[in-house]
């Protein structure tokens, strides 16, 4: 613990904004999702995010990719999918790129299965546990 937070010290101020952000993204999925009611909640997860980037935005996609990644790795308590797509789908709307998010369930053995992803620009991000083209 201490040694990740000397790590952090030791971080650029822009590093060390950009996974703070990224933290309070993770930590208002969390409340939305554990305090709201589905209604309140449902505006959060399923709003449609018009992109206004202009140029290429691979760099800055895979950049968010693995921010969400890292910091979802370093946190104390596990990051559900659905909580990692909301965080990914708004930091890219800050950085203009627009996205959506997926859910999928599934029946298996008896058991329902749901999954959360992020589809955008041709992709489809934590789908699989990272990120692949769209056929």
């Amino acid at each position: 613990m201490i040694k990740r937070l000397i790590q952090f010290i030791r971080l650029k101020n822009v590093e060390k904004k950009d996974i703070l952000m990224t933290v309070c993204y993770i930590l208002k999925a969390e409340i939305v999702l554990k305090f709201f009611s589905y209604k309140s909640s449902q505006k959060l997860i399923f709003r449609q995010v018009e992109g206004s980037l202009k140029g290429d935005a691979m760099p800055v996609l895979r950049r968010k990719i693995l921010l969400v990644e890292r910091v979802c790795r370093n946190l104390p308590w596990g990051v559900s999918c659905l909580r990692k797509s909301i965080s990914l789908r708004d930091l890219l709307s800050k950085a203009g790129i627009g996205s959506e998010i997926r859910i999928g369930v599934n029946k298996v053995d008896g058991k329902v299965i749901a999954h959360a992803w992020v589809q955008c620009k041709g992709y489809e991000i934590f789908k699989n546990g990272e990120y692949s083209q769209l056929q």
